[in-house]
């Protein structure tokens, strides 16, 4: 595909998609509900700092290895010989679901909130994790999905200098989502008089609203106004799920792969894939008017998805080392990359157990999180596509060597 992109038009594009302050809106009352005003103020510092930690390790992998396939083209080239085509395809599958998933979430949820019941530590742990899915884009609020800051990463192949403008857009974005959302939340704090009304609301965003103006028709005007926002970066993600979706397919040897691979000749860029991705959240979507327990499980189960996809291939770098493993690249975080590679295997871990924790106390069966054997069948489904499709058509990313020529001569 044309190079159609530069350093700044990426970064605007994935600050627009991703929305951290208007994701935190609609996440307010959760996070208010858990740990207070000092969550909401705090909390926001502390995901950042665990966002900004998470974002460098992928973001040096995409330094030493541009490529739109991201997570999945990092894996087949950092694994040994006998799996890189097992791992490739499985991170690749997972990550197409999990973009897929959560993509039609990016409307504020109405529900309401209330004290989770859990003791301060656990509450506040939980409350920590929302406010980061909001600063990613991903609210698992446990329902509310803007988009993600390693957008980047997948139009690398349209962008100039991809090994140096991916991480400077992936980073940047992430600074943005603290500039962006600190400041919304002291004034939000500041301006809230009733926090009580605010937590049990129906929609929190709209009570504080009004709180914050006294007036029914400003708070109207904002709300609508905030809604076509949520409403417009849904659009963009679609085109991303496209770009994952049409990645992975090039590199599957059947007839339907090779048709949904195929890049449009006068739009250029892979229309099929991007309809496709729209016909697949269109359809889950309807989960929805069935049961929106089950729509906020599985949407669960795939943020989850998304943060192991992270994961993956930042664990194979610190198991097999660094020095080994990693060619020379722009981004090099040196010794500092052990500490990012080895904080993200920890924090998967700290993230599958609060992801899998009920939202609050007491549990019934109709309020008790199911995202377990939910994540466990999505898995089941992943293997089962490898070994109906992906160990026989699946032969690993085509590895574009006009980028990797690119990116050995900028270093030189």
């Amino acid at each position: 595909m044309p190079r159609q992109f530069n350093w700044l038009s990426t970064l605007g594009i994935s600050f627009s998609i991703t929305n951290s302050w208007a994701g935190y809106m609609s996440n307010f009352g959760q996070i208010l509900a858990y740990g207070g005003p000092r969550l909401v103020i705090f909390g926001s510092i502390c995901a950042f700092v665990v966002q900004i930690i998470v974002i460098l390790g992928l973001s040096e992998l995409a330094s030493a290895f541009p490529s739109s396939g991201g997570q999945y083209y990092f894996c087949y080239m950092l694994s040994p010989t006998k799996s890189k085509r097992f791992s490739a395809f499985v991170v690749g599958c997972m990550s197409v679901l999990a973009w897929w998933i959560v993509t039609w979430v990016a409307l504020p949820q109405i529900r309401r909130s209330t004290r989770s019941g859990w003791n301060e530590g656990t509450a506040w742990m939980l409350g920590v994790m929302n406010t980061m899915y909001s600063m990613t884009g991903i609210d698992a609020g446990m329902s509310v999905s803007v988009s993600h800051n390693n957008f980047s990463i997948h139009i690398s192949e349209e962008l100039p200098q991809p090994e140096k403008r991916v991480p400077q857009a992936m980073t940047m974005s992430v600074i943005l989502s603290l500039a962006t959302c600190l400041p919304l939340s002291v004034a939000l704090v500041f301006c809230m008089s009733d926090m009580e009304a605010v937590v049990n609301s129906e929609l929190p965003s709209l009570e504080l609203i009004y709180q914050a103006t006294k007036s029914k028709g400003v708070t109207t005007f904002l709300s609508v106004w905030l809604l076509i926002v949520y409403a417009a970066s849904i659009p963009s993600q679609w085109v991303i799920c496209g770009r994952i979706a049409w990645a992975l397919a090039r590199d599957i040897n059947s007839p339907s792969a090779r048709y949904f691979a195929k890049v449009d000749d006068k739009l250029k860029f892979p229309v099929r894939t991007t309809v496709a991705s729209f016909g697949f959240v269109a359809i889950y979507s309807l989960l929805y008017l069935v049961s929106s327990g089950a729509f906020n499980i599985i949407t669960n189960s795939a943020i989850l998805f998304l943060h192991i996809t992270y994961v993956v291939p930042q664990g194979i770098v610190l198991i097999s080392g660094r020095v080994r493993t990693l060619p020379r690249r722009y981004l090099n975080l040196g010794c500092l990359g052990y500490l990012c590679n080895a904080f993200v295997i920890l924090w998967i871990v700290i993230l599958g157990v609060f992801v899998c924790l009920p939202l609050g106390l007491p549990v019934e069966a109709e309020s008790m999180n199911y995202t377990s054997p939910v994540l466990i069948g999505l898995f089941g489904l992943v293997i089962m596509l490898w070994y109906g499709l992906g160990r026989i058509a699946f032969q690993g990313p085509q590895i574009d060597r006009g980028i990797m020529q690119e990116v050995d001569s900028g270093l030189k």
